[in-house]
Parts: C-alpha cells; sequence; structure tokens
C-alpha cells in the first residue's frame, strides 16, 4: 500500500488504530483458542447455515470492550453484538 496519499497524522493514526486492533484480537483468542475443535452449543441465527455460539458472543465482547475502552471516540459494529458507541472511528 503506498502512503504518498497520506499525510503523517493519518499515518500515525491508522499505526495506533493498527495497534488497538491487534491487542484486541490478543485478548480474544484465548477465548476462541479454548473453543477450537470442541463440541460446543450453538443456536441458530437465521438458518442452519448462520451459527453463533458462546465463544462468538465473549470474543466479540472483549474485542469490543477493548476498542471502546482504547479510542472512545469509536462505534463497533459487531456480528452479535449489532451496533454500540458513537464517534468518528468505527470499527467493523
Amino acid at each position: 500500500m503506498s502512503t504518498e496519499n497520506f499525510s503523517t497524522p493519518d499515518i500515525a493514526l491508522a499505526a495506533r488504530l493498527r495497534s488497538i486492533a491487534l491487542d484486541a484480537a490478543r485478548l480474544a483468542a484465548p477465548v476462541l483458542r479454548g473453543a477450537f475443535r470442541q463440541d460446543v452449543a450453538r443456536e441458530n441465527k437465521t438458518n442452519a447455515h448462520d451459527l453463533v455460539t458462546a465463544f462468538d458472543r465473549q470474543s466479540e465482547e472483549i474485542i469490543r470492550g477493548h476498542l471502546l475502552a482504547a479510542e472512545p471516540d469509536s462505534r463497533v459494529l459487531g456480528e452479535e453484538g449489532g451496533s454500540t458507541g458513537a464517534g468518528s472511528i468505527e470499527w467493523i
């Protein structure tokens, strides 16, 4: 990706947001790793191919909490929990 169209503050912001996202993913990783290859209880959301588990919900809560704490001027759109927060930065 070329950075020629970005100013230094844009690059610094992107780097900071990337770091926040990676930290959030690392916090949720143990939950998801614990679910790997387990026979877990699951629900169908809209059909038999659209599943949700407690691990999905828990990892999304961890990620959402970290993102909003680290960058309060944010809103987070999650697959399980919908949209939370209000701000100029949107995490999807």
